[in-house]
């Protein structure tokens, strides 16, 4: 440090003398011109304001002043070359020139002080336009915070910490910042000996947190504690609109949940009305008229009871489901399954109401093992398979098809059955989407078979996707990856 300030007084040294000897030139130049001294000391006056602009302070610039006054007086007054004065006028012009020169620099000073503001001002608006617009596309508090810090960083050059929420008591600086929202430790009032800076980020209702800044030995300056301050703000600006913005999503998640439920209450009184009403209503007739009822109307009537009971159980399974995957969280238990036996299970599941369709199975012929939950894989299974029959004619054809692929094991369940309207394509995966069965007699379901399957084969790691296809029918085809390790 001691190196550059010599270095810096020897330059301006050599500025000084130089400026001197241009000013003794020109007004060796403006007497041999035959000009007055008048003209000579606008000369003098020029270099001193070259002086003030090109070096601040004062005593340099007086410095040249009085050199310029002496030099003159030596190489220009009479006697020549003496420092002795005959004539008084002599005093009195040297007198003005040096109040003069003392004004210019003054004016010179202030000027430049003026510029160097606003030069800094400008800086201080770029660096602050640059920090808030990076704020816009911040919604994470801790980016928000990360980004402050860095930007902190590179302002003050120190190094900096922002700590959100309430601070441990231990750390009696930050807590105490935190509960009084006060700027603590160095040079303010509180903990002033501590090497840190503790300033408070404050919103209108509360504090979030403190930001620490380290000082050592030497302070902020006016123009970097009101860029570190202005940059706290925006930070807090942001902080709370990412607040805001998360409250926001929570009142929106709220409500879908609330509209979720009572979708869900609706489907299950109207839904559920209907075939409870037939067993009732078969059950009741049954019981008061055994005598008169003949064994075939007997028979018919028990069928229908077991498959409205069927249905209802069924629809209860999709409902527990439901709860299990609310939130697209799906609990599930991975092991490793043998497919066939996944694919045996779901024929035997759907046996009872497959009536007059015609079932085709093709597993591999080696035993393929996968990680999955075979419970939920079933499940998946079966809700496909009674959508297909549902939703075909009785005559139709049911294809079910497993087959290895590279690194997953991919299920197909297909039908010639007239296929799915491309318009509803995008759709049969949502909650409570609902086709009606293929025939009047076909319960309508509540829609949540496909969107149990998805959420299942989802949490799985796996995708599941639906289309039409050349047999006249619809093919729903999910896969499961088999690289993954199973939870047992």
């Amino acid at each position: 440090m001691n190196g550059m300030k010599a270095k810096m007084i020897i330059k301006k040294t050599i500025f000084l003398l130089a400026m001197f000897g241009a000013c003794m030139l020109a007004a060796y130049g403006l007497r041999q011109m035959g000009l007055r001294n008048e003209s000579v000391f606008m000369v003098f006056i020029v270099g001193v304001l070259i002086t003030a602009l090109e070096m601040s302070g004062f005593l340099w610039n007086l410095a040249l002043s009085l050199l310029l006054v002496l030099g003159y007086n030596f190489f220009f007054t009479a006697p020549y070359f003496t420092l002795m004065v005959y004539d008084v006028n002599y005093y009195v012009s040297w007198f003005v020139f040096i109040v003069v020169g003392i004004i210019v620099n003054t004016l010179a000073t202030r000027l430049q002080h003026e510029a160097s503001v606003a030069y800094s001002n400008q800086k201080a608006a770029e660096w602050l336009y640059k920090t808030s617009t990076g704020f816009l596309n911040l919604a994470d508090r801790d980016d928000i915070c990360t980004y402050t810090r860095r930007r902190l960083n590179d302002l003050l050059n120190r190094s900096v910490e922002i700590h959100l929420g309430e601070p441990d008591k231990s750390d009696r600086e930050s807590a105490y910042c935190f509960k009084a929202s006060l700027a603590v430790g160095h040079g303010e009032s509180y903990y002033a000996s501590s090497p840190y800076l503790y300033l408070p980020l404050k919103s209108k209702n509360a504090t979030l947190g403190v930001v620490r800044v380290m000082c050592g030995d030497s302070d902020l300056d006016e123009s970097e504690r009101r860029n570190t301050e202005a940059a706290i703000t925006l930070a807090v600006m942001a902080l709370e609109r990412s607040r805001l913005e998360e409250t926001a999503r929570e009142d929106r998640f709220d409500i879908e949940r609330e509209n979720l439920r009572n979708n869900l209450l609706r489907s299950v009184s109207h839904d559920l009305r209907t075939p409870l009403t037939s067993i009732v209503g078969d059950a009741d007739f049954l019981l008061k008229n055994e005598a008169e009822v003949d064994e075939a109307s007997r028979k018919s009537m028990l069928s229908d009871i077991s498959i409205e009971a069927v249905w209802l159980s069924d629809m209860v399974e999709n409902l527990l489901a439901m709860t299990r995957v609310q939130d697209g969280q799906v609990p599930i238990n991975k092991t490793s399954e043998p497919v066939d036996d996944i694919v045996s299970n779901a024929i035997a599941r759907t046996r009872k109401r497959r009536g007059s369709h015609k079932l085709n199975v093709q597993v591999p012929d080696d035993v393929v093992l996968a990680p999955m939950d075979g419970t939920l894989i079933v499940q998946v299974l079966v809700n496909l398979i009674d959508n297909a029959i549902k939703h075909t004619r009785s005559d139709s054809t049911i294809d079910v098809s497993v087959r290895k692929a590279a690194d997953a094991v991919e299920f197909s369940v297909a039908d010639d059955g007239g296929g799915i309207d491309p318009d509803k394509l995008g759709k049969i995966f949502d909650s409570f989407y609902a086709i009606s069965g293929d025939s009047d007699t076909q319960p309508k379901g509540m829609g949540l078979g496909l969107a149990i399957c998805r959420a299942i084969v989802e949490a799985h790691g796996g995708h599941i996707v639906a289309e039409n296809n050349d047999r006249g029918g619809a093919t729903f085809t999910f896969s499961i990856p088999c690289n993954e390790q199973p939870s047992d």
